[in-house]
């Protein structure tokens, strides 16, 4: 009570007892019903099962006598059964017996045949049962196996007959590598005796460079016992200065970096004496191509190193002084170049030629002179300094090469040394005795790089010096001077250029007319030569001949103007035009020895052109240079029937004299007179000056130059009939000339 007054919770909880308290009570209840049923189904269970168990006692009693009775008729039908089963079986035995064990014994006797080895036998049973078929695969079997063995036995043959051939080739082998075995052994025999026989050294170094083998000739040449030698290693024989450098090279040579050493070396022998020796190295490979070692062949060349610094000392040096000969000198002074450049400084070439060396030689022999040779090339070369280079070349010819040279004055001591050195006296026995002979030298310098040239360049510029000095008096030295080399440079492109003209056919003549003035006859042409330059077309003589100017080349082409002037005469000839020719000859060709012969060899070739029909114009300075010796050609042509002129007569310094001796038979009047003779009183005076004094001698008279007719008119007032100028012709080529000469009529108040 005191709950439901005052706490509601409380109430709620009493609520909550009472609900579980009524649900056990129901729960109770519902237990004890389900008791009560238990009770009473067990006891329902229990009836039953004690009726069953009746039930299964009575059924139990029955089915065992049923069990008895049934096991009673199936003992009796088991033995009706068994008493059938018996009598079939005898009665199937004896039917198998039959159908089974005589096929079977027949397969037995066939397979007792085949196991003693007669594959042919076969099985014949006569039925077609299983047995039948297990016959005829027997049968079949059998057949393979006849076949296996046939195929086995082929084989086998075959095998025994490869046996046989193999076992006949092992044998033909071995007695073939006994063969070569033996042969290997008389070869490694013989072979031991060649190297042991061979007089050169024969050595087998192996890897690591030590000798595994040597022949005797090894041991003699090196002074080593065989032992000493076998195991040393063998850079130990080379000069201990190259050990290294040869290590090298035969460390390539192991690695195939090079194929073979080949060489000339020095080698030291066990006394320590050094020797040269040539060496030929190679790499020995075994069959496989592994690598075994190096084979060395080592000849002594000790007689032919002298020799051959004997040959070296004779292809370099003078025999006679010793001195460095022309090839060694070429040597030197190229070397000096590369010195000079690299040290910036000067070397002088000094080109030196014995003035009077072959008077001496002609007067007192060639013993002498020689000994005049050696005691003046020791005395010249004690007076250059130690690093000069002084060379014989010739007979009296020497070149010296002055180095380290800082200006051109340094070398005017030591030209003044050898050439006081050159002209000393020298005491030779002679043929007479005891005799002084003296020279003197002539020296021509060149100064390089003033002069920047190579070896042969300054050569042949002292050369060229060395003749100025010569002519400038003798004991003497004159400097190279390249303006004048210049000079000769072009004189000798001038001569080049006019000797491919001739050859290429581009020299022409044209011819200019010469008349009388007086009857108008022609009386004949002055062949000029022109040059047909390919580039620049016709040129004038005065356009190239004074370059050629007293050189060699200048003879060919005055020939060549005098035998093509004849060959054209000929051919005028030939078509009816007879007219005189003359042709301009120089000085220089004047005065060589064989133009007489020359000439008369021209006429002889042209013997169709009369020789008077040559005139040959001479220049009056010519004549003037060498009158002795011009007038002697003069003569000897004249009197081969060749006439003379004297050309630009009044240009030079000519006497009475000279002009009576000179078989002269025309004087040509100066063109530059005679073209100014209108207008100059002077020149007026010259012209008949010559004029008279031609009349005077006897002498024909032409003048050139005659442009106009009142020139004619003047000169005809003189007296001088012949004449020739553009005023009557220009100078034509040869094929106009005939057209010329038909056409030509004079002036006619020259006919007056």
């Amino acid at each position: 009570s005191s709950f439901a007054a005052g706490d509601q919770s409380g109430r709620l909880l009493l609520f909550r007892i009472e609900s579980d308290a009524l649900e056990f009570m129901t729960g109770y209840a519902s237990s004890q019903r389900s008791q009560r049923q238990n009770a009473i189904t067990e006891s329902t269970l229990y009836g039953i099962s004690d009726e069953f168990k009746l039930a299964v006692q009575q059924l139990d009693l029955s089915v065992t006598q049923a069990m008895r009775s049934r096991i009673t008729q199936v003992l009796v039908m088991v033995l009706v059964i068994f008493v059938v089963s018996v009598l079939c079986a005898l009665v199937m035995a004896r039917s198998l017996g039959r159908a089974i064990l005589l096929p079977l014994r027949s397969l037995v006797g066939v397979t007792q045949e085949i196991a003693r080895g007669n594959l042919h036998a076969r099985a014949d049973v006569g039925v077609d049962d299983e047995v039948g078929e297990l016959s005829g695969a027997f049968n079949q079997m059998a057949c393979h196996l006849a076949e296996s063995r046939a195929e086995l036995l082929s084989k086998q043959a075959a095998l025994q007959q490869a046996q046989d051939g193999l076992e006949q080739r092992i044998q033909e082998r071995t007695e073939q590598l006994v063969a070569a075995n033996q042969l290997i052994s008389a070869r490694e025999l013989l072979v031991n005796q060649i190297m042991d026989t061979a007089p050169i050294s024969i050595i087998l170094v192996d890897m690591t460079g030590r000798i595994t083998q040597a022949n005797n000739s090894m041991v003699e040449m090196f002074g080593y016992s065989m032992d000493a030698l076998i195991g040393m290693d063998y850079v130990a024989l080379v000069d201990p200065a190259e050990r290294d450098m040869r290590r090298q090279n035969m460390l390539a040579l192991m690695n195939s970096e090079i194929p073979l050493v080949d060489l000339d070396r020095k080698f030291r022998r066990a006394n320590g004496e050094e020797f040269w020796a040539h060496l030929t190295g190679k790499l020995v490979c075994g069959v496989a191509g592994e690598k075994l070692g190096l084979v060395g062949v080592i000849a002594d060349i000790t007689a032919q190193r002298q020799h051959q610094q004997q040959l070296e000392h004779i292809a370099h040096f003078d025999p006679l002084t010793g001195l460095p000969n022309r090839l060694l000198l070429a040597d030197r002074l190229q070397q000096a170049l590369i010195q000079c450049q690299r040290k910036n400084n000067m070397l002088a070439v000094a080109y030196l030629d014995l003035d009077g060396f072959k008077a001496v030689n002609d007067s007192h022999g060639h013993d002498a002179g020689d000994d005049l040779l050696v005691v003046l090339s020791r005395r010249m070369k004690e007076s250059l300094r130690e690093g000069d280079t002084l060379a014989r070349i010739g007979g009296d010819e020497f070149v010296a090469v002055l180095v380290d040279l800082q200006t051109v004055e340094d070398c005017q001591p030591l030209l003044q040394r050898l050439l006081h050195a050159a002209c000393s006296q020298v005491t030779s026995n002679t043929r007479a005795g005891p005799t002084a002979l003296q020279v003197s030298a002539s020296i021509g310098v060149t100064i390089f790089p003033r002069d920047p040239c190579d070896a042969d360049g300054l050569m042949r510029h002292a050369d060229q010096a060395m003749y100025v000095a010569k002519q400038s008096g003798k004991n003497g030295y004159h400097l190279f001077d390249l303006a004048q080399d210049e000079a000769i440079k072009t004189q000798h492109e001038s001569q080049e250029r006019m000797r491919s003209a001739l050859m290429q056919n581009e020299l022409v003549l044209y011819y200019q007319p010469k008349v009388n003035m007086r009857t108008g006859r022609v009386t004949g042409a002055e062949a000029l030569i022109r040059w047909a330059h390919p580039q620049h077309g016709l040129l004038a003589p005065a356009a190239f001949l004074p370059a050629i100017e007293d050189l060699p080349v200048s003879i060919e082409v005055g020939e060549w103007v005098i035998s093509s002037a004849m060959a054209q005469m000929s051919t005028w000839q030939a078509m009816g035009l007879n007219l005189p020719v003359s042709v301009n000859i120089s000085a220089y060709q004047l005065q060589q020895s064989r133009f007489a012969t020359r000439l008369s060899e021209l006429l002889a070739a042209y013997a169709d052109v009369h020789p008077s029909w040559i005139q040959l114009e001479v220049l009056e300075t010519s004549a003037l240079e060498d009158m002795g010796k011009v007038g002697l050609v003069m003569h000897a042509c004249h009197a081969m029937g060749v006439n003379f002129a004297l050309d630009d007569f009044g240009t030079g310094y000519s006497t009475l004299t000279y002009l009576k001796r000179l078989p002269a038979g025309t004087l040509k009047i100066d063109q530059s007179f005679v073209r100014d003779m209108l207008d100059d009183p002077g020149d007026l005076a010259i012209v008949n000056g010559v004029v008279g004094l031609a009349r005077s001698f006897s002498r024909e008279v032409i003048a050139e130059g005659v442009e106009s007719r009142f020139h004619g008119d003047k000169l005809l007032a003189m007296g001088c009939e012949l004449a020739q100028g553009y005023g009557i012709a220009r100078p034509m080529p040869a094929a106009q000339m005939h057209q010329w000469v038909d056409n030509w009529h004079r002036e006619a108040r020259w006919a007056a």
